[in-house]
């Protein structure tokens, strides 16, 4: 069994979540020993700035992704409204970050720019529809490059348990048998999930009515509560692979909508009827209290306990760098902090969003960076320390945080860009970031903000600053020129 005395995650367990975690307990038996062998090394970079021995084993990695969570919403950065004393854990264990983004303010371009390692707009995936816009042969290529491939082909197991929605458009559905956007054809060995961008908590049916729960690419009929089932596969993951470098990408849904909790009534059922599958309307029509909410983010935060403790367990922290982060900023009743907005908006609260590193014995406890860093710098973070490489013809868009893991701050002048929108349309919003300056909005109407002196972006100074809005819109323009595919290649 658990030894709670001397992990100590767990605050306030749910009662099925506390199930699960002795289940896997009893199921892995004696603890492994934390000097278990490790066949494949690399050298990695230790927190001091030393490179570790050229036998040290290759780290594990274990991507912790909440949906929807607001910069407010959790502790660690001063958050007083919520509870997630695990993620806050967490975070006081390791390194904060202050300043970090992701590419898109909504779920699906959010994460495929996260498992790519590239901006959304290479392949025209700006939105949030299921990419209509999407040119498919770009992201025929993006999907076979996603960097979980070339961590399996270094060696490495890997697993994505959750959400999937990474949007392809029509031509390359997802549910169609042979795509090529299913987890398992995107570097992932292991798949428990769902495709969808929104699942029932309970009945595990997507919003148009269909059955959505996937063992690798096999419908799968699994009962129990979404965010309790992510949590089970992701611990039996970890004891699987305790003993080989493995890579888990732990894709919640929680607090994303329909803000259901264990043994609540469906939102969405199987049917072959759209309109009668949502039972209770649209998820997003019913509201919800502050008071629910909190506890969904209570059982997202058992979970993050749940496979901290497996961690433990099995003597793997020190070999294991855990990541924790939100795919875009919250939305009602989120809390986005000092920052304005929320999810789908390009001002701070929309992409903006918690992040966290641990890894004890190579990254100090209690550290914080204000750097301005992306979801885009996990790839080739990842690939660095796991002694992996894209093709050299292969173009990453993040830079490594393995300065920040080595005790160095991360290179000054960086630029980051968003566009949210159809690019082809008139409704396109665009954001650039270079220091504090920020530009927000549409081509012809953008406001500029100081964030050092006006983080929640209330005082436009694109009139008094007129070159500034300039210089940063004509940066944009060239990175869009860069980075996105003609309208005609669609």
């Amino acid at each position: 069994m658990i030894d709670r005395g001397h992990v100590g995650w767990h605050h306030s367990l749910p009662p099925l979540l506390i199930g699960l975690a002795l289940c896997a307990a009893l199921a892995c038996g004696t603890q492994a020993p934390a000097d278990a062998p490790d066949p494949s090394t690399t050298n990695a970079p230790s927190a001091t700035g030393a490179l570790a021995p050229a036998n040290a084993p290759r780290p594990n990695v274990i991507v912790i992704l909440a949906d929807d969570l607001g910069y407010g919403d959790v502790g660690f950065y001063g958050g007083t409204r919520y509870r997630t004393p695990a993620i806050d854990r967490l975070a006081a264990e390791g390194l904060r970050l202050t300043d970090f983004h992701v590419a898109a303010p909504v779920c699906g371009p959010s994460r495929q720019a996260l498992l790519s390692g590239r901006y959304p707009h290479r392949v025209g995936g700006t939105a949030n529809n299921d990419g209509i816009d999407i040119d498919p042969e770009r992201m025929r290529a993006e999907l076979a490059r996603f960097f979980p491939v070339f961590l399996a082909e270094a060696g490495y197991a890997t697993g994505a348990m959750g959400k999937w929605h990474v949007p392809t458009g029509p031509k390359l559905w997802v549910r169609a048998p042979d795509s090529p956007s299913r987890p398992t054809r995107c570097g992932f060995g292991t798949f428990r999930g769902f495709l969808s961008a929104i699942c029932d908590y309970v009945t595990h049916a997507n919003q148009l009515g269909q059955h959505d729960w996937w063992h690798d690419d096999e419908l799968n009929r699994e009962e129990g509560y979404l965010t309790h089932l992510i949590t089970g596969h992701a611990v039996e993951f970890i004891e699987t692979h305790a003993d080989e470098p493995f890579f888990l990408y732990v894709s919640h849904l929680a607090p994303h909508v329909p803000h259901q909790l264990p043994g609540d009534a469906p939102y969405f059922v199987e049917s072959d009827d759209v309109a009668g599958a949502r039972v209770r309307g649209d998820a997003t029509d019913e509201p919800t209290s502050p008071e629910r909410y909190g506890a969904m983010l209570g059982e997202l935060d058992a979970s993050v306990a749940t496979i901290m403790e497996t961690v433990a367990r099995l003597g793997l922290d020190e070999r294991t760098l855990v990541v924790f982060l939100s795919d875009n900023g919250g939305s009602a009743p989120g809390d986005s902090g000092p920052f304005a907005g929320g999810k789908g908006d390009l001002h701070e609260g929309g992409h903006r969003v918690p992040a966290a590193l641990r890894w004890p014995g190579r990254i100090a406890a209690g550290t914080r960076d204000d750097s301005l860093c992306s979801a885009l710098d996990l790839a080739p973070t990842i690939l660095e320390l796991a002694g992996a490489a894209p093709p050299g013809d292969h173009e990453l868009d993040g830079l490594s945080l393995a300065p920040l893991l080595q005790g160095d701050g991360m290179p000054t002048g960086r630029r980051l860009f968003w566009e949210w929108g159809n690019r082809f349309g008139d409704d396109v919003y665009v954001a650039a970031r270079e220091g504090s300056w920020k530009i927000v909005g549409t081509r012809a109407d953008l406001a500029l903000y100081d964030l050092d002196a006006d983080p929640g972006e209330s005082d436009d100074l694109s009139e008094r600053h007129p070159e500034r809005v300039a210089q940063l819109l004509a940066a944009h323009d060239e990175w869009n020129r860069l980075h996105t595919p003609p309208a005609e290649s669609r």
